[in-house]
């Protein structure tokens, strides 16, 4: 039995702001439609659908769709699949704490907003060949998701991945930005290199317990924490062509820049074995020298 959602908007620059206008649903059996504009009494007619919604599908392939509306399918029990052909945008919250939901897939969508995703425990499989921005929250909490793959996307909002547990493998080659807390907590990530990535958030990889090796090649700016308790790392690799600044509030919190790794002493769970910061070798004396980088100057090494 096939079934599909459809959903429809007044159309309009205002369609993304204001939301859904309208949910039809359509089954084989049965046809079902109620209106109702976004606001703070339209609780009942939510609970209508998604009961509607969890009782009856548990795919859903959308052709014809242009976005998924903020809070769209919140909390919904019953779905399990989605396939979107032309959706560029899902709003905030439009998955968010899908209990149930194992796989999506978005094949022309550039942007996912905050939490749209958020907290989908059982969501392993995932392709967005064209996102640009992943917003805040947008998969965290998602801890059966073993590989980030999205090879467009220039911006990864705060917590975006936070505590996705399992991911084990991050391709992100054209990021530019990764916010605060972005893979805090990715247990069993164990080396990324980020070839495009201009900027890397406070604790954007902290708690990565068995990240060893990360490479940096065009980074301007190390925010404070962004490695802090990633217990393995014994490599950083700074390859860009001038000083990657190394962001702190005080001067005198600069060890906290790598608390708790073998870059800053911490060898506990690699056998004694030192971290270091290599960087190109015509520019080894200008980070020992650098007020910041300085802390870790016997740890700074020629590529």
């Amino acid at each position: 039995m096939a079934h599909n959602i459809h959903v429809q908007y007044d159309g309009g620059v205002d369609s993304l702001q204001n939301g859904v206008r309208a949910i039809k649903m359509v089954d084989e059996n049965r046809e079902e439609q109620w209106y109702y504009p976004e606001g703070e009494n339209d609780e009942f007619r939510r609970g209508r659908i998604r009961q509607f919604v969890e009782n009856t599908i548990k795919f859903y392939r959308y052709k014809d769709i242009d976005y998924v509306s903020s809070y769209a399918l919140y909390r919904n029990y019953g779905i399990q699949r989605v396939s979107f052909d032309n959706c560029s945008y899902i709003g905030e919250y439009a998955f968010y704490s899908c209990s149930n939901l194992k796989d999506a897939f978005f094949s022309m969508c550039t942007v996912v907003d905050n939490s749209a995703f958020h907290i989908c425990p059982y969501l392993r499989n995932i392709s967005f060949p064209k996102c640009e921005r992943i917003g805040d929250h947008a998969f965290g909490g998602c801890i059966r998701l073993s590989s980030v793959f999205f090879p467009e996307c220039i911006t990864i909002g705060n917590d975006a991945f936070e505590r996705c547990v399992n991911c084990a493998s991050v391709f992100i080659p054209k990021c530019e930005e990764i916010g605060y807390g972005a893979f805090g907590g990715c247990e069993y990530l164990r080396e990324i290199s980020l070839p495009n990535v201009k900027s890397v958030g406070s604790y954007a990889f902290g708690q990565c317990y068995r990240l060893s090796i990360v490479t940096l090649m065009k980074c301007n700016t190390i925010n404070n924490n962004a490695f802090n308790s990633c217990h393995r790392l014994t490599k950083l690799y700074l390859t860009g062509s001038s000083v990657c600044k190394l962001s702190a509030q005080y001067v005198s919190y600069i060890s906290y820049g790598f608390n708790s790794t073998p870059i800053a002493g911490y060898t506990s769970y690699t056998s004694g074995e030192a971290g270091y910061i290599y960087v190109p070798q015509s520019l080894v004396d200008d980070y020992k020298n650098d007020i910041y980088w300085s802390y870790y100057s016997n740890k700074i090494l020629p590529c």
